[in-house]
């Protein structure tokens, strides 16, 4: 191995080696200042006012109602009664969801009419169904043709889905039709769009051959039921359920009057068809 001799020249290596040194401690104590990615939040809670202990916990899978429905309990004069805090979970798996219904832990839960049945919650801790949306389908929505479910028709198509993986119409049938059609989604020509109304908005601006979405009646307005294509089945609508070990009527009432408020300011349009189940005004 040959040796150094030359003073100049082993000071150039010195000094260079130094240089890297001091290039990776700052590298290394900047990366340990940057700010972490955003996480994102499961977990929504407020108080009531009142010094109960007791804690009124509600799971969906829709964030944006997570996010929204514990404001509105906190405010609602029978929930402030009876309830110190309100807590809001965020859990798009369904076994999650089951654990809290199947050990009755959830006070409110947006539940599949299945799921529900396979815990037998109603029957253990006497959950009431008190409001439900409607079932649906799925279709892939053109402009100017009926799309076909083929991979050599759907290969060379641009295609809009909802960026919300809790979404079956706009996420998980659309995806899982492409897997079983060996077209992986990245090396599809796929647009994520924050919401069902901005997919049709990219389709009419025709940004995108196709959407994946359900049909509402305003569609036709704008689209032709002809140049939709279902896919899969009907899929069914979640239901809301309360749990009401003892006939408390007020907290009924107090929670589906919470609900549809929620719903008449609901982003998606779907969500705004809440029903509810019972007349309050003719228990009380």
């Amino acid at each position: 191995m040959p040796v150094l001799r030359k003073p100049w020249l082993i000071a150039l290596v010195t000094s260079a080696l130094a240089i890297v040194l001091m290039v990776v401690a700052y590298r290394q104590a900047y990366q340990s200042y940057l700010p972490l990615a955003p996480v994102l939040q499961r977990h929504y809670e407020c108080s009531t006012g009142n010094d109960s202990q007791q804690v009124f916990t509600l799971i969906t899978s829709q964030p944006e109602q997570a996010r929204h429905l514990p404001s509105r309990l906190c405010q609602a004069q029978d929930v402030i009664k009876q309830f110190g805090r309100v807590e809001a979970l965020w859990l798009n798996d369904d076994a999650e969801i089951m654990q809290y219904v199947g050990k009755g832990q959830a006070n409110l839960a947006l539940v599949k009419k299945h799921l529900m049945a396979v815990t037998q919650a109603s029957e253990t801790y006497n959950y009431q169904r008190i409001a439900s949306y409607p079932d649906y389908r799925a279709f892939f929505i053109a402009l100017k043709e009926k799309p076909e479910l083929s991979k050599g028709y759907l290969m060379d198509k641009s295609m809009g889905l909802v960026d919300s993986p809790t979404s079956r119409s706009g996420y998980i049938l659309p995806l899982s039709l492409l897997n079983s059609l060996d077209l992986p989604p990245e090396n599809m020509q796929l647009t994520y769009a924050s919401s069902h109304d901005e997919l049709r908005e990219l389709l009419s601006r025709g940004e995108v051959d196709i959407i994946s979405s359900y049909w509402k009646q305003s569609d036709e307005q704008r689209f032709s039921l002809n140049y939709a294509t279902a896919i899969g089945d009907t899929i069914s609508g979640s239901h809301w359920y309360l749990k009401l070990p003892q006939n408390n009527i007020n907290l009924r009432c107090a929670i589906q009057d919470a609900l549809s408020q929620q719903a008449a300011e609901a982003s998606s349009s779907y969500y705004q068809q809440l029903e509810l189940e019972g007349d309050c005004n003719a228990a009380e």
